[in-house]
C-alpha cells in the first residue's frame, strides 16, 4: 500500500459510505483520526480504517494475530 494515510473522502470510497458517515463514525470514536497539527486536514491511518471495518476496533487495540490479518488485507 502506497499511502498509509487517508483523508475523509478516499476513506468513504475504500468502505463505500459517503464522507457524512465517515464523519459520524469518528466522532463515535470508531475510527480515530490524526492530525499534524492544528490546521491541518484530519488524516485516517489505513490500518485503523481496516480494523474499523473488520473488528469494530482501532488497530492497536487489535491482538498480534488480528494485526497481522489487517496488515495482510490493508497491503493487498
Amino acid at each position: 500500500m502506497k499511502n498509509r494515510y487517508v483523508n475523509k473522502s478516499v476513506a468513504g470510497k475504500i468502505l463505500g459510505y459517503s464522507p457524512k458517515t465517515i464523519t459520524r463514525l469518528i466522532d463515535k470514536a470508531r475510527i480515530p483520526i490524526h492530525k499534524a497539527s492544528n490546521g491541518s486536514q484530519a488524516r485516517i491511518w489505513v490500518y485503523d480504517l481496516h480494523s474499523a471495518m473488520v473488528y469494530n476496533k482501532s488497530f492497536l487495540n487489535l491482538n498480534e494475530y488480528q494485526k497481522d490479518e489487517i496488515r495482510a488485507r490493508a497491503n493487498e
